[in-house]
């Protein structure tokens, strides 16, 4: 049995006797040393940036796995953060859909991780978002809601939703019939490595991808959750 807490690792039967480990794992010395803890025993590691220790019962080693970088990039300044990259200066001045859609497509660049993208090859995901008035916004819906705005008088409730890939021609639409719309991107704009990146991406980041395709364009207001 293998239990993970942070940088902490709780195992089951380690054989004593070994206090420190001086061995390089990429750039990084990892020092290992464990304790007794009743029968089990806690080894402390630092492991180089972007891996997570893993302790192998079969082989009694610890070897160390990618992050899943979805893990750390949970908003805007932890995308700024795992590039190593500050927040420009110069941003904060500019139009918000200027704005927003630097931040988005940092977050972008973030969870992509130098992906390869390929204009012919291979498939590339977006994220995709709706919406529904608040009158007609059904019950099964409400555990995909992820925003509330306002426009032209109405009030709407932004959702996540499933992932798209393929190529449609166009930058973004933005549709509303019966009460219940949809937003997307295409083209490059809002590429994706896969589907659960831009699964991830609608869920935790919707509001941005909303803001960077339509502030200063459509005159909306964001307004809490009830």
């Amino acid at each position: 049995m293998v239990e993970r807490r942070g940088v902490n690792i709780i195992c089951n039967d380690v054989p004593q006797g070994h206090v420190r480990s001086n061995r390089t794992e990429g750039s990084i010395k990892n020092f290992i040393k464990y304790f007794s803890m009743s029968k089990k025993h806690v080894i402390e590691v630092q492991a180089p940036e972007g891996k997570i220790p893993v302790y192998d019962e079969s082989t009694r080693t610890i070897r160390f796995i990618d992050e899943d970088i979805k893990s750390r990039v949970k908003s805007v300044a932890d995308a700024f953060e795992a590039l190593g990259e500050k927040y420009p200066s110069w941003l904060e001045s500019a139009p918000c859909s200027i704005r927003k859609m630097y931040e988005l497509q940092t977050v972008l660049r973030a969870l992509n991780q130098g992906h390869d993208f390929s204009l012919t090859e291979g498939r590339v995901w977006y994220p995709w978002i709706r919406f529904y008035l608040e009158s007609k916004l059904p019950n099964s819906e409400k555990k995909n809601i992820i925003g509330k705005f306002i426009c032209e008088g109405e009030t709407y409730y932004l959702l996540s939703s499933n992932a798209h890939y393929g190529g449609l021609a166009g930058l973004s639409c933005f549709n509303s019939n019966h009460g219940v719309g949809f937003s997307g991107t295409y083209v490059g704009i809002l590429s994706c490595k896969d589907e659960e990146t831009a699964l991830y991406v609608c869920k935790q980041f919707g509001q941005l991808v909303f803001d960077a395709i339509y502030a200063d364009k459509v005159d909306y207001r964001w307004l809490l959750i009830d």
